[in-house]
């Protein structure tokens, strides 16, 4: 769930993406950046 003041909240997902036989996990992390803009960064934490 999303923590913090409106147009500054922060939080992440876990996506699991099967593929090429594979299971492969990305940790996804969001900032928002003002009311209507937000970034986002993914690790790749397993293959």
């Amino acid at each position: 769930m999303p923590a913090g003041e409106v147009g500054a909240r922060e939080w992440h997902e876990r996506w699991v993406v099967h593929c090429d036989g594979g299971k492969h996990t990305a940790e996804i992390r969001f900032n928002e950046d003002g009311l209507e803009a937000a970034y986002y960064t993914v690790r790749w934490v397993g293959g």
